[in-house]
């Protein structure tokens, strides 16, 4: 999914972007974007002039990074969005990562406050504004080409024998091996605190762990085997696990996308004890899935996405997700034209109701970028869905709306 978008990743995106933004904020600062040579460093500062929604507003932001294949050694950078209305409103974003040079150890901060979650967006934010802090943990303790990492394994178990070392492989037996790299316990971890506006309190927190314990990549695409991880919450819990998945596999121009597994969520308050075990009140347990095709350009790129999962939000309720998406992106010299579309049926389970809230969502979005001169760029997105973030909803009702969404956006960047 990453790469479907790559443009977006080059500047300006604290972390990896799907296909739909998160936030109306955030589009407004990616959208802009344009295809830039790739460099290990880079340095963007930018202007906006414009309007989002019905609030017409100024925003100013930049980043800094300098980069590796594998991580960004360091990256930093932000914006502030205000907005004039009937009142004036301040959105603002701030997002920096460190990465130890010599292991894949990554730290990384993200807080966005007071944005708006995008009309596409699954469940996971409130309606209205947002106030939402992210603290990022990555670690690969072991990673390399595969022959390299295949000969040290052999060495160690042979040292734990107390065997003589394995002869070493010719250069013609390592030709023949699968030259992706490997890496060996795939750890992301997550600590994601939702803020209460009206109190600047803590209202809700979640931490999210990811754990692979073999992944190999090689080119675009990614293979992991009996992934698994999990969610926790004050009133709640998810476990999940990928039986395998392959990101990305390129078979001729297309890229294709599988996976299977299991996901169990739950939340509210335990019940009463049955044959010593102590349930919560929901308790949903689910096969998971993905299947995505992917044709990938440097004109055109296309996409299609089905997936089901659940999830378990930080409020405290757990939601059951199916899920179809597509994008298509084209690009001229100076002009970018992007159209996305979304269905889903949500089944949203909240402790203390007595039914299950089933509704479907969708819609689509187009948008489209022009490069005016090369430090210019005129750009505009509208979207219209049926959604739970609808304009005029400010608290989470679980039953969608019909809702529209859009900003024109002047924007003036210098970037090296």
């Amino acid at each position: 999914m990453r790469r479907w978008l790559a443009p977006l990743l080059v500047l300006g995106a604290p972390v990896a972007v799907a296909a739909e933004p998160a936030t109306r904020e955030a589009a407004a600062r990616e959208v802009p974007l344009f295809r830039v040579a790739p460099a290990r460093g880079h340095a963007r500062a930018f202007v906006q002039l414009g309007a989002i929604d019905d609030e017409a507003g100024v925003a100013a932001g930049g980043e800094a990074s300098y980069h590796s294949d594998r991580c960004d050694y360091l990256r930093a950078g932000g914006q502030l969005r205000v907005g004039m209305n009937d009142t004036v409103r301040v959105a603002a974003e701030q997002w920096a990562s460190v990465c130890v040079p010599v292991i894949t150890m990554e730290f990384g901060h993200h807080l966005e406050w007071d944005v708006r979650p995008s009309l596409l967006a699954p469940l996971g934010l409130r309606p209205g504004r947002n106030r939402r802090e992210t603290l990022r943990f990555h670690w690969q303790p072991l990673r390399g080409r595969l022959p390299q990492v295949l000969a040290a394994v052999e060495r160690g178990e042979a040292a734990k024998q107390g065997l003589p070392p394995p002869a070493e492989r010719t250069p013609a037996q390592v030709a023949r091996l699968p030259q992706g790299e490997v890496i060996i316990f795939d750890v992301d971890l997550h600590h994601t605190i939702l803020w209460d506006a009206s109190t600047t309190a803590p209202a809700a927190a979640l931490d999210q762990v990811e754990a692979a314990p073999f992944r190999y990549v090689h080119d675009r695409f990614t293979l992991d085997i009996v992934a698994a991880g999990g969610v926790f919450a004050d009133d709640g819990a998810m476990v999940h696990a990928w039986l395998v998945k392959l990101e990305d596999f390129g078979i001729g121009p297309i890229d294709v996308t599988g996976g299977i597994g299991i996901v169990t969520g739950s939340a509210g308050p335990f019940q009463a004890a049955v044959d010593g075990y102590r349930p919560r009140e929901i308790e949903v347990t689910s096969p998971r899935a993905v299947v995505g095709l992917a044709v990938p350009g440097d004109r055109v790129t296309a996409s299609i996405r089905a997936s089901h999962d659940v999830d378990l939000v930080p409020d405290g309720y757990v939601t059951v997700d199916s899920r179809l998406a597509a994008a298509l992106t084209i690009e001229g010299r100076a002009t970018r034209l992007s159209l996305e579309g979304a269905l889903a049926a949500t089944e949203v389970h909240v402790p203390g109701t007595s039914r299950v809230a089933t509704a479907t969502t969708g819609g689509g979005a187009l948008a489209l970028a022009h490069r005016l001169t090369p430090r210019l760029t005129a750009s505009a997105r509208f979207e219209l869905a049926r959604s739970f973030y609808a304009a005029d909803v400010l608290a989470f009702e679980r039953a969608p709306r019909w809702g529209a969404s859009g900003f024109v956006v002047l924007e003036a960047a210098v970037a090296r």
